[in-house]
């Protein structure tokens, strides 16, 4: 344990250090926390506060065209023998625009986000401190993963999106051991088809696709093609400045099972709502700063087998006075397709602070 709070020290006092040394850099923080009851039956109304996660993001301009970034996550361990946090490595990355191309091109290389998982997160659900998006819950793709991506603009500074071309171990950044040598390729496409209309200009649509192998061991009586994993995503944002956006989020995914064995095939969509009270209240009241949301989720584990399936609805309001504060109250139930499973339950208060 005093191991751990070491090293965490020196990894602050480090950052600290690079602040003052170069002054370039910068040190952003974000902290999710919540209070939670639960209301399924038999659960007899068990509550907790938790803090569910902490980021803390150093970002570096190294020259005219490179940058770095590195992100720290304080995470909670889910194990009945080892309570506590611990730090791990989200992000740690090198950002590099070729002069020739600067605005247009850049590439990443490290361990990284994962484009269309970020592009659900910030620009579709926009509410991680609450849950992560369908795809990420349900273990289609990690958020972050090892690898090298050429992101492309489209028009200056993005204006139009962006294209990426992705090659990524196949692992993810909390189990970051590569298992095979087979790499995994994702192609990314963002599009903002409305930019220049002042009413709908952040509407925006993307989709991916991605193509590789399963991040296991491959002995010699395994083969790699037995064992691919192929994803097609596509999501899209509606929006309605300062009154209401939708937003819909689609994931199908087919994992090989080996020689032999037909594939499985998988389906994990969402479908998101806000109503922003901005417009509907004068300048002075607090209720200008309220959001009524919803967000139904619909998973399949395996389409060739009944009953193996949940359906998921949010319901909410969400409070944010100020550009870095957002609070929500909101009530989650988990409806399972098995026969005779209960169903589950949840009234949730979050937080998200950014500094």
């Amino acid at each position: 344990m005093l191991r751990k709070v070491l090293l965490t020290a020196l990894i602050l006092a480090a950052l600290k250090a690079g602040t003052s040394l170069a002054a370039d850099t910068k040190l952003e923080g974000r902290v999710f926390g919540s209070w939670s009851l639960n209301m399924t039956e038999g659960a007899d109304s068990y509550n907790k506060f938790g803090l569910e996660r902490s980021y803390i993001t150093a970002k570096s301009k190294i020259g005219d065209y490179t940058s770095a970034v590195i992100t720290f996550d304080l995470k909670e361990k889910n194990s009945d023998t080892d309570n506590g946090y611990y730090v791990i490595l989200k992000y740690g990355y090198l950002d590099w625009q070729p002069e020739f191309a600067s605005g247009y091109l850049n590439i990443i290389l490290g361990l990284q986000s994962v484009k269309y998982v970020g592009f659900a997160d910030n620009s579709v659900w926009k509410r991680r401190y609450i849950l992560r998006t369908v795809g990420d819950l349900n273990k289609f793709r990690s958020s972050a993963d090892l690898g090298a991506t050429f992101n492309f603009k489209l028009g200056e500074k993005g204006k139009w999106g962006e294209a990426a071309l992705s090659i990524f171990n196949g692992a993810s950044y909390s189990d970051v051991v590569e298992k095979n040598k087979q790499k995994d390729i994702n192609l990314f496409l963002a599009l903002k088809p409305l930019t220049d209309d002042p009413e709908w200009g952040n509407s925006v649509l993307a989709g991916q696709f991605y193509s590789g192998t399963q991040n296991i061991a491959f002995g010699d009586s395994l083969d790699g093609e037995d064992y691919r994993r192929k994803i097609f995503s596509l999501a899209g944002s509606l929006v309605d400045n300062d009154r209401f956006d939708l937003g819909v989020d689609f994931n199908w995914q087919t994992l090989g099972q080996g020689q032999g064995s037909a594939d499985i095939s998988q389906f994990a969509h969402s479908f998101m709502a806000t109503l922003y009270l901005k417009k509907f209240f004068g300048e002075k009241s607090l209720l200008r700063t309220l959001n009524l949301f919803g967000r139904f989720d619909a998973f399949d584990y395996d389409t060739g087998t009944d009953d193996d399936g949940h359906n998921m609805y949010i319901f909410g309001m969400e409070c944010a006075p100020a550009k870095n504060i957002k609070a929500s109250v909101n009530y989650r139930t988990i409806d399972y397709q098995q026969s005779g499973k209960k169903n589950d339950e949840y009234l949730s208060l979050n937080t998200d602070l950014r500094f």
